[in-house]
């Protein structure tokens, strides 16, 4: 609801609110017979009052770990990559801070980038905009992101909004990239601001983040390294 509203949907901000209203009533005083209930993000888990189960867990998102391993690919052109499900609200609303603010910033700094955009359910207003935008890739339909991760040098999780934990962040965490995030982008993850990932509130910040990682090849090797290493000790698949 709230990506909706910054997004000036307003209709659609209220529609959403209601709908997760309705839920949390239900979630609280309906009464289940389950005796678990599992929830992907200990916050999540401590906020949590129901009825529904006896008792409330914390389970992890997993990620399965790539077939291959590409190193980091360095060149004049950097390449920077978004994945996810483009009807999500928060989602867009990342897509369109990027396209808004990012690259704009990135322009003034003099960076060559090239930005992959990887999602299906894209409106028809956003995928016209993207395709307009001439340092963007999109590419709506992809079976295997394998191919994308390893042309990719940054990963961007510009999130406001959302719930659970971001399977986009363990999988850049699993194909060994350096991510720059919000907090809302790694919560869940128990991933620490400049050691598994570089830490970024608004344009500006992403951009010197970006810009750190291009000038410090040192520093890209060590935040997708400890990256790596939180997905294989807590978040890889077995």
């Amino acid at each position: 609801a709230g990506s909706l509203l910054r997004m000036g949907r307003y209709r659609e901000a209220l529609r959403s609110r209601a709908a997760a209203l309705q839920y949390r009533l239900l979630e609280r005083y309906m009464p289940g017979s389950y005796q678990t209930l599992f929830l992907a993000a200990p916050d999540d888990c401590a906020r949590i009052s129901t009825c529904l189960a006896q008792a409330v867990e914390c389970r992890p998102n997993t990620v399965a770990a790539p077939q291959d391993f590409n190193a980091v690919l360095q060149g004049e052109e950097i390449r920077l990559l978004f994945v996810g499900t483009l009807n999500y609200a928060p989602n867009e609303e990342a897509v369109r801070d990027i396209l808004r603010d990012l690259l704009p910033a990135l322009g003034k700094s003099g960076v060559r980038c090239k930005l992959s955009i990887v999602g299906r359910h894209a409106s028809s207003r956003l995928e016209r905009l993207l395709r307009e935008t001439a340092q963007v890739e999109f590419l709506s339909n992809v079976d295997d992101l394998a191919a994308c991760y390893a042309q990719t040098q940054i990963v961007l999780v510009p999130l406001r909004a959302g719930g659970g934990t971001k399977l986009k962040t363990l999988e850049a965490f699993a194909h060994r990239r350096p991510v720059v995030s919000t907090p809302q982008g790694v919560r869940g993850l128990d991933a620490v601001a400049g050691q598994h990932y570089l830490p970024a509130l608004d344009a500006v910040q992403f951009a010197e983040a970006i810009l750190r990682l291009t000038r410090d090849p040192a520093l890209v090797e060590r935040i997708a390294d400890a990256g790596w290493s939180l997905w294989h000790a807590r978040f890889r698949q077995s």
